[in-house]
């Protein structure tokens, strides 16, 4: 049961709406400590007003600008909902794991007796660092705290002194693991639940099953005046129709709340259209836009890639330009030098029409080699691009076996330099990051090429697969047969342009034999690092700066 949703279309009526109703909250609480009353009949109201989280965290709680801590109106009806399975699907970075576990995991441990809070996050750090949230707070709050901590306090676990100064309540931490098991639950907070990998044999939904819900089976029965005893909270961003989360959108038992990035007032339309311009659609559906999109099903759609073909360009380099190689070798195997193809892909920038859009990429070059070709006839290709009256910026290829035969050759025939060349290892989460980026482009319109028959065939026999917990896709063959050169060699070109920063380098083609003149540029590039995709922030940086989740 879906119980509020905030969208791009309905953000700016619910914040307004949300802010009127909790604002009357804040205002209620402030005109207590102005009245002519007695102590004991100050405390009495306090006490019962403080049974709404959101009015207690503004009585005693500071944000981290000293300040009384209001929390946003979206945050106070997902910490007041009384259900006792609740589930947040949220966009990242909008304060969902800052209320539904901060402020509730507190509110809770401080008000029931021999509370035990249990935070499950998708990885042991993750979990910690929650924990860590509260332990600040309570630091910088406007009473002390710290005079209701017991004996155990460590980076895993904080024990408080319960209400009726008897029991002890317990926060633990936790990776979604059988730990767990040891242990009853008032309250369970399952962070990032969409993003948990299999727990030995069980899938996420089968630890949920297993381990979660039989942990609070007993403390649900406990009489609490005010609180849902034995609550489980689950909080995540989407990621695809998988995951706890999903099943949890799909459970009638469940109180769910959608809240896209605009549900938190400090963000604006502006970023988020140009995020939704930006970002692959599965992408900004789960950071964003707070979506389950499915990315199950073929690579591209047959429009777009009818789309890349109606440009019809023809394959010719222009003179002078800044060109992005992409390859793909045959294996150096016996049975891979007889069947595969070895296939180079070139593209070039072409500036948006509008300011401040990305370029478009356009495909300018392919060449193709049959089975068993001397490596020497595709170097002797290579050699005459470069010394034409054309900048190859970068030529990526993905890495074939061990070690590094190609980019060896390229630099002892002075082919190329080392920064020019750009070996890939397809690792699931390398190669889902160079076809995303592909994906992206087709997508997003913004590549034009011309009718290719064995890059169409190929394209269109691709499938796209998400792994349990996984942000990476696996891409492969619908069917045995179908290769994947042109494809690959295509992906490559484009995040070679990519990695280079987006938009065209000004260049000059130096003899290779002037190595000292080139030096001072390979030095630049090799301090700067490359750009990478960081699972962290959810940015691309390059990798010698400090992640942007860090560095706020």
């Amino acid at each position: 049961m879906i119980l509020d949703e905030i969208t791009e279309e309905n953000f700016e009526e619910r914040r307004v709406d949300g802010q009127e109703e909790l604002d009357k909250k804040f205002n209620a609480w402030d005109r207590l400590g102005k009245l002519d009353i007695k102590l004991a009949e100050f405390k009495a109201k306090a006490a019962w007003m403080m049974r709404d989280p959101s009015i207690w965290a503004y009585a005693t709680l500071k944000d981290k600008e000293n300040k009384p801590l209001r929390v946003y109106p979206f945050q106070d009806k997902l910490i007041n909902d009384k259900n006792r399975f609740v589930h947040v699907h949220a966009a990242n970075q909008v304060g969902k794991t800052w209320s539904a576990a901060v402020i509730k995991g507190l509110h809770h441990a401080f008000h029931v007796n021999n509370a035990s809070v249990m935070i499950i996050s998708s990885k042991e750090d993750q979990a910690i660092s929650i924990l860590d949230e509260m332990k600040w707070i309570m630091k910088r709050a406007r009473i002390n705290f710290e005079e209701f901590k017991d004996n155990v306090d460590n980076r895993t676990e904080l024990h408080i002194h319960s209400p009726d100064k008897v029991g002890t309540s317990v926060i633990r931490t936790f990776p979604p693991t059988t730990a767990i098991l040891g242990y009853p639950s008032t309250l369970t907070i399952m962070d990032e639940d969409n993003f948990w990998e299999k727990i030995g044999d069980l899938s996420p939904v089968d630890y949920y099953d297993q381990c979660i819900e039989p942990r609070s089976n007993a403390t649900k029965n406990w009489k609490h005046p005010f609180l849902t005893m034995g609550q489980i909270v689950g909080i995540s961003n989407p990621n695809g129709q998988q995951g706890l989360g999903w099943r949890c959108l799909n459970d009638p038992r469940y109180h769910n709340y959608i809240y896209n990035w605009l549900a938190n007032p400090q963000n604006n339309i502006q970023e988020y259209q140009e995020a939704k311009n930006r970002l692959p659609p599965y992408r900004f559906a789960s950071i964003y836009a707070a979506t389950y999109m499915s990315v199950d099903g073929g690579f591209i759609s047959f429009d777009q890639y009818e789309q890349f073909a109606s440009y019809n360009h023809p394959l010719v380099i222009p003179p002078g330009c800044n060109l992005y190689l992409g390859g793909d070798f045959a294996s150096e195997d016996a049975k891979g030098k007889n069947r595969d193809w070895n296939v180079i892909y070139g593209v070039v920038l072409i500036p948006h029409k509008e300011k401040g859009f990305a370029p478009h990429v356009q495909v300018v070059y392919l060449k193709e080699w049959a089975p068993n070709t001397n490596k020497q006839v595709i170097y002797d290709e290579l050699r005459k691009l470069v010394n034409s009256n054309i900048n190859v910026v970068k030529f990526g290829y993905d890495k074939v076996g061990v070690g590094d035969k190609i980019k060896n050759d390229l630099i002892d025939r002075g082919i190329m330099v080392d920064y020019q060349i750009e070996p890939l290892t397809y690792s699931l989460p390398n190669k889902s990051e160079v076809f995303i980026n592909m994906q992206s482009l087709f997508e997003h319109g913004q590549i034009q090429g011309r009718d290719i028959p064995k890059l169409k065939e190929q394209m269109m026999g691709l499938r796209v697969e998400q792994p349990i917990g996984s942000v990476h896709l696996k891409i492969h063959h619908k069917t045995e047969g179908i290769k994947d050169d042109h494809p690959d060699a295509l992906a490559n070109a484009c995040y070679m342009a990519k990695r280079s920063g987006g938009f065209g380098v000004d260049l000059t083609v130096i003899p290779h034999a002037e190595k000292k003149i080139i030096e001072p540029e390979t030095e630049l590039r090799q301090g700067k690092g490359t750009l990478a995709y960081c699972e962290k922030c959810e940015d691309y940086h390059w990798e010698n700066q400090v992640c942007n989740l860090i560095a706020t």
